[in-house]
């Protein structure tokens, strides 16, 4: 996923993101890809889980959050999670890096002034 979101943000030119986990969306819109978006109900339902192994009810958490940070010169990127309980208490993670070790590859596709722009 570090992939997706880094060559996407790079492209797009952004520093930063958020991702809604429980409302699977991401700010800005125009990161919502679906090699990104494919993740999110996974990651909903691993959170459900784990209020169900630890004897929480299912509506203990009402908001949970990835904040990533992306290095402008770096590949990788700094993620925390926020979760938010229902009488909005916040519980800040750890902050994880993640690099990325693939080679850079178009994630958008080129308009029409780009195509035009590599045929000259």
């Amino acid at each position: 996923m570090s992939d997706w979101i880094l060559n996407a943000a790079s492209e797009i030119k952004i520093s930063e993101l958020v991702i809604d986990l429980m409302n699977e969306t991401i700010e800005p819109k125009e990161m919502e890809i679906k090699p990104i978006l494919a993740y999110l109900p996974r990651l909903k339902e691993t959170i459900y889980l784990t209020l169900e192994n630890e004897n929480f009810e299912s509506d203990f958490i009402n908001s949970g959050i990835f904040k990533i940070e992306l290095s402008k010169k770096y590949n990788f990127l700094n993620c925390t999670a926020i979760l938010t309980d229902k009488e909005g208490k916040e519980y800040i993670g750890k902050t994880y890096t993640e690099f990325s070790y693939e080679k850079k590859f178009k994630v958008f596709k080129p308009n029409i002034i780009e195509r035009i722009k590599n045929m000259l």
